[in-house]
């Protein structure tokens, strides 16, 4: 099962199916229109503190992966992807950062 969700700061915390987590922060440059939403998004680190209940091959690999954070991701969403709470909420999130 895959888990998606947007804080009202623009902050996008993703878990997939396989349990890999990535963050994400909107940029001002995110668009919303009629047909969907244009995400512009920049990679940010997780913590990874002593006290996490990481293995150290999973540290190992987190840290692997946040090699690549903090580039730009650009991605589309159809509107239709969405409930109409979920596409409300994801517009005044990208609202409020412009």
């Amino acid at each position: 099962m895959q888990h998606f969700q947007l804080s009202h700061h623009g902050l996008i915390e993703y878990k997939g199916e396989t349990q890999d987590e990535c963050s994400y922060q909107l940029l001002p440059q995110s668009r919303c229109s009629f047909l969907g939403a244009w995400l512009v998004m920049q990679g940010v680190n997780q913590s990874l503190d002593d006290n996490s209940t990481c293995s150290s091959n999973n540290r190992l690999a987190l840290t692997k992966k946040q090699q690549g954070f903090g580039k730009k991701h650009n991605l589309f969403l159809f509107r239709d992807s969405f409930t109409q709470q979920g596409f409300s909420h994801l517009a005044r999130v990208i609202k409020s950062l412009s």
